[in-house]
């Protein structure tokens, strides 16, 4: 009888049910939509730092992250590739052999960071290919070498030009090398555009005296959320002898910077939760001192207190259900444009973008748990200022209430 009467009420006042969803309504889409642009520029972000070299995960020998020195390199196993590649999620695994060494052209020198990578694979992941402004990537067991724009430019070198490589190789031997520039790079990140030399994986190993060595296995997965699980199996997997790095903890930086701006992003969620609050508990004041004389007759009629507390209760779930599945609703299409037609800076707010190797892109993220989070919210946020008609009711003077 409760529900019957809580949803006939409802509708009686078809302009303050109407305010009431409204209100819930418009308060979950901003709420969604905040959060999905914030969420999708995350996921950018993250994208676009993995993408351009570290990967998701990277296997280590054990001990390689603090000191990254060849010694702490491990043997190349097609076994343990392929065991790795097997891995629904797995899409894409970069063998890479790393060191630091003295780049030389004529009488300039620059300190650096050689990759030795396959080619086609490091274009598989971080798209390097399309990254080139001159010349081409190196074949795969050609003695050749792709320098970073940076680089490039403080050497003075160009394509065809010869570069002289002069390092420590594995167990101490001298590492020592011409090239010639097949390709130039450009990378949006100063930090790797500034010191990156690209060989192919063989010659790096010939270079440095690590035939069959590696320093890291970069993987790139089909579904960043599998990450964790991923990370757990494959240190299970290999053992000890090993080290599995998620991006979280190779680039601390972003992880922080990330922390930062969500922060502030949920100051403001906050302050639109309070705005929300006020709102209803407004129009659910409206609502008692409207039906105040009702209330009044309904009582003196016989109907309990506990009875009309419980009614009223009732209508105001109702109407927060109602607005903020209204509003979950309502918010889709608006993500899925943006998702579709992601918001593009331009001038100087991109360049500051380009500068720090993000695109300028301001993307929405169609993460599911965002709409349901957010509805989830404003709805509890009015089943809890409903406690105000039922408290008002258990302080209701039927005499008072039926002169007013």
């Amino acid at each position: 009888m409760l529900l019957k009467l809580a949803w006939r009420n409802i509708w009686r006042n078809k302009r303050r049910t109407l305010i009431t969803v409204a209100t819930l309504f418009f308060a979950v889409i901003l709420a969604v939509v905040t959060r999905s642009m914030q969420n999708g520029t995350y996921d950018s972000m993250i994208a676009n730092v993995v993408s351009f070299y570290y990967g998701y995960l990277q296997v280590h020998h054990d001990g390689y992250w603090e000191e990254r020195s060849l010694e702490n390199s491990f043997a190349e196993s097609d076994s343990l590739l392929q065991e790795i590649q097997s891995a629904p999620s797995v899409k894409t695994v970069v063998p890479r052999l790393e060191s630091v060494a003295l780049m030389a052209s004529d009488s300039i020198t620059k300190g650096g960071m050689v990759v030795g990578t396959i080619p086609s694979l490091e274009d598989e992941m971080t798209g390097i290919r399309s990254k080139i402004t001159d010349g081409r990537l190196p074949e795969r067991s050609e003695e050749a070498v792709l320098l970073t724009e940076g680089m490039a430019s403080y050497l003075n070198l160009h394509t065809g030009d010869t570069l002289i490589i002069i390092g420590q190789g594995y167990h101490g031997a001298m590492a020592a090398g011409k090239f010639s520039v097949c390709g130039i790079v450009r990378f949006a990140s100063p930090e790797l555009n500034d010191q990156m030399v690209y060989l192919p994986l063989r010659t790096a190993q010939y270079l440095f005296s690590a035939d069959g060595r590696l320093t890291s296995l970069s993987l790139d997965l089909d579904n960043p959320a599998s990450m964790l699980p991923e990370k757990k199996r494959l240190q299970k997997m290999l053992g000890p002898d090993y080290e599995v790095l998620d991006w979280k903890t190779m680039m601390p930086d972003l992880v922080q910077a990330i922390s930062a701006d969500n922060a502030g992003g949920l100051i403001m969620i906050f302050v639109l939760y309070i705005i929300v609050a006020f709102g209803t508990l407004a129009t659910l004041v409206m609502m008692f001192a409207e039906r105040y004389h009702e209330f009044g007759i309904l009582e003196s009629i016989g109907m309990k207190k506990r009875q009309l507390a419980l009614m009223v209760f009732i209508e105001t779930i109702i109407l927060s259900f109602l607005g903020a599945l209204a509003g979950m609703i309502g918010a889709i299409p608006v993500v899925f444009y943006f998702y579709i037609n992601p918001l593009r800076f331009t001038g100087e707010a991109a360049e500051g973008y380009r500068r720090f190797g993000f695109d300028p892109v301001l993307n929405a993220s169609t993460d599911p748990m965002i709409f349901i989070n957010q509805a989830l919210i404003v709805f509890l946020i009015a089943a809890v200022l409903s406690l105000y008609p039922v408290l008002k009711m258990q302080r209701l003077k039927p005499l008072e209430a039926m002169r007013a």
